[in-house]
């Protein structure tokens, strides 16, 4: 019998969150990253502001195009929160 080790969430020290609206773009890069990393994913602004209030997120990867709202414009809300 295989065993996959899958570690607790603690083992992650930094966190991703990937805020893009194509699932296909959110499941590649999670797909890559995810053994290194704890990866949360939305496919809005609003939830990314969301999670910002109740995560401590380490990177950010953004999607400019979003259809909500612009990248740039979340990045912007998303300093504001940094400082």
């Amino acid at each position: 019998t295989d065993y996959i080790y899958l570690p607790s969430e603690d083992y992650f020290m930094d966190r991703i969150l990937i805020v893009d609206d194509d699932e296909a773009i959110c499941a590649a890069v999670k797909q890559l990253l995810c053994r290194q990393y704890r990866i949360l994913d939305c496919r809005d602004a609003e939830t990314a502001l969301a999670l910002l209030k109740t995560e401590q997120i380490d990177l950010f990867l953004l999607d400019v195009n979003l259809p909500s709202q612009n990248g740039f414009l979340l990045c912007e809300e998303i300093r504001k929160y940094s400082r």
